[in-house]
């Protein structure tokens, strides 16, 4: 039972590492399309069109951390990240997930 155990995990640890390496560029090639039409590169924007563009990239951002984070929890759990242990100051990282939890859902008022 251990053994088929340890076969899985070896599995899921192969399959998950390519799977998060792939798709952790997705969300930046997005992030650039976007970047490129708040530059206004293609044309105008109205002040709506502008702030869900700003919207937009935040959230993509947003998910590119989360992928980051999935895929170095991958790597720790397959032993293959070095990481180093050492004091941190915690105000930002306190300060920063205060204002992660502060932000509340804003309804559309687009139709």
């Amino acid at each position: 039972m251990t053994r088929r155990l340890n076969e899985l995990d070896a599995l899921k640890k192969g399959f998950c590492l390519p799977c998060f390496a792939r798709v952790e560029g997705a969300p930046g090639f997005h992030a650039g399309n976007m970047q490129l039409m708040l530059e206004q590169i293609p044309g105008p924007l109205t002040d709506k069109q502008k702030r869900l563009l700003e919207l937009n990239l935040q959230s993509e951002y947003r998910l590119t951390a989360m992928i980051r984070n999935l895929l170095d929890l991958s790597r720790i759990e397959a032993g293959v990240m070095e990481y180093e242990i050492k004091r941190q100051d915690l105000i930002p990282l306190v300060q920063n997930a205060l204002a992660e939890i502060e932000c509340k859902p804003v309804k559309s008022r687009f139709k």
